[in-house]
């Protein structure tokens, strides 16, 4: 079982009776990385249920439905992954500088996609779409009055933040992995870094996530060689840090923290077992 372990078979038991489209991404969701969090299990269960409502409301196209294993993916690590992907949309003009305006909160995208009658499909692209949405809060057609619980304001960040990578991605040509964005969040991958890391992808061939499954240690098969991605990883940090000294202790930081919340992990694993 991987480091999910207990928890992805209480997201996926939570929402199969909602939304076959969250039950499949419960099962395709990544077992490589968890959260170390007191109570994370039953709230990043509780924000995946949200998640699946939202992807059941008739106005929701099947663009929200298809994003959902993404959405799902990082719930668990949205804060992290949420600040990655505000920097990486704003550099792209996908969302305007000024987080705190209403058409350029994640939660009030999501919030307008549930309830706009406008489809996705009727836009070329999703980057069009999501101006259509931003558009559509600006001239107040979106009703965002309602005070969200805790749980709904995650499940709504999720969502809309999975649809901006999903813009992003369509602006830079190319498609990231949900392991990419999940160790994004969990190994505290700075902005430059990731941009870094997926312009490496584009270039050398080395899939963003092999250098997920690589910095986060999973152990699970790698498209390259080790040696490769190693390689890909470090050419990444290298961009942003050009100094060697400072690219190595970069590169060991990032490794080192994933090592030390892993040891946690094992660590509130056992002392579990032992209270049994």
């Amino acid at each position: 079982m991987g480091f999910w372990g207990n928890l992805w078979d209480g997201v996926c038991s939570a929402v199969s009776s909602v939304s076959s489209a969250i039950s499949s991404a419960c099962s395709a969701v990544w077992n490589g990385i968890k959260t170390v969090a007191s109570g994370v299990a039953s709230f990043v269960k509780e924000t995946c249920t949200k998640i699946a409502e939202v992807c059941q409301s008739p106005l929701v196209q099947a663009l929200m439905c298809a994003i959902a294993p993404l959405a799902t993916a990082i719930s668990g690590v949205l804060g992290k992954v949420i600040t990655v992907v505000r920097a990486l949309a704003t550099a792209l003009n996908i969302l305007s500088p000024n987080e705190n305006k209403p058409e350029n909160k994640f939660e009030n995208l999501a919030q307008a996609a549930e309830q706009c009658a406008t489809k996705s499909k009727d836009f070329d692209s999703i980057n069009a779409y999501i101006e259509h949405l931003r558009e559509e809060i600006r001239s107040g057609n979106v009703k965002l009055d309602k005070e969200l619980s805790e749980t709904e304001l995650l499940g709504y960040q999720a969502m809309g933040c999975a649809m901006v990578i999903k813009a992003v991605d369509e602006k830079r040509g190319q498609k990231s992995s949900n392991e990419f964005w999940q160790a994004v969040g969990y190994a505290e991958i700075k902005p430059e870094e990731a941009k870094a890391m997926l312009d490496t992808a584009k270039e050398t061939g080395v899939s963003d996530r092999d250098m997920a499954v690589y910095i986060c240690g999973t152990g699970e098969k790698l498209e390259s060689t080790p040696a490769e991605v190693e390689s890909a990883v470090k050419a990444s940090l290298e961009k942003t840090e050009p100094e060697k000294s400072e690219l190595d202790k970069r590169f060991d930081a990032i490794i080192s923290l994933v090592e030390e919340k892993l040891a946690k992990q094992n660590d509130e694993k056992k002392e579990k077992s032992d209270e049994k």
